[in-house]
């Protein structure tokens, strides 16, 4: 019997088609700009690493980031279980997959290291993630904030870090991220130059947006409860930012980085607010 058809992906199946994929995909450009930037494991100064200047906070704060990043696993299933009609979209979660794989993977060597070692029950434990938001833009909203939200987070865990290796790490790490969040950016701008009802898809992503700004690091995604809950630690504000990971600079470059995406202007939850009242009486006088 055929598999039923799924009423989230139906909208998107237009979006999908590609009649000549090495022209048209954008997964061709994503992977060479990838080749070109992308770090070896081979490459990490190992024989550089200090274990003797990581404390028991920094060997617990890094097994936490370990395990966040293991939901990639669950997160790759969902997309293609979702979006695996669309061709592009689902070669280039090839490059994302591996990629973010090696995030996990080098953390843990490093806490091997240090003297912490993981069993196959952390691994299989840490792959767990939440479901994805309904719509397809809204789950590529969601995923850019959380790829910004992690190079930034990257970058603190860089210049805080008091171990070498783990700074090298850290710095490598955030540059994915970062690389990858304008990847998730570009395949939210091309399925709003091909669906059939863009402002729908706006208003879905204003939504994830408004949503995340007054949940902030709380938002139902594996960065942010990792985030969270680093964040909400005393030596954390005490020794590495007072005022939370989610600044008013983030904010706003979040803002400015999804209204970019979707083609309105935002700097604010008072911008975003406004906008999505806007698409409501647009749609309304349709």
């Amino acid at each position: 019997m055929p598999e039923p058809k799924s009423e989230v992906n139906e909208p998107y199946r237009s979006v999908a088609a590609c009649s000549n994929v090495v022209e048209d995909a954008l997964f061709y450009r994503l992977f060479a700009q990838a080749e070109r930037v992308r770090w070896r494991v081979a490459d990490v100064p190992w024989d550089d690493l200090d274990a003797s200047s990581v404390s028991a906070y920094w060997r617990e704060l890094v097994l936490d980031v370990a395990r966040s990043e293991l939901t990639t696993f669950d997160g790759t299933r969902q997309f293609m279980e979702r979006f695996g009609h669309n061709a592009d979209f689902s070669q280039w979660l090839a490059i994302w997959f591996y990629e973010e794989t090696k995030h996990p993977q080098v953390l843990m060597m490093w806490l091997e290291r240090v003297g912490v070692g993981v069993d196959s029950d952390f691994l299989i434990e840490g792959r767990k993630s939440p479901r994805f938001a309904t719509s397809w833009l809204g789950t590529l909203t969601l995923n850019v904030i959380a790829e910004v939200m992690a190079a930034d987070a990257y970058g603190t865990l860089a210049r805080h870090a008091p171990e070498p290796v783990l700074r090298h790490l850290a710095q490598r790490i955030a540059a994915d991220e970062a690389r990858h969040a304008a990847h998730f950016f570009v395949y939210g701008e091309r399925l709003l130059l091909r669906c059939a009802d863009p402002d729908r898809e706006r208003k879905n992503a204003l939504e994830v947006l408004y949503l995340w700004l007054n949940a902030q690091t709380r938002l139902d995604h594996p960065i942010g409860q990792i985030l969270d809950s680093v964040q909400s630690t005393p030596t954390f504000r005490e020794g590495v930012r007072p005022d939370g990971f989610v600044t008013d600079p983030l904010r706003e470059r979040i803002c400015a980085i999804i209204g970019a995406m979707i083609g309105i202007p935002l700097r604010s939850r008072a911008d975003v607010l406004g906008a999505m009242r806007q698409l409501l009486r647009r749609r309304r006088e349709v």
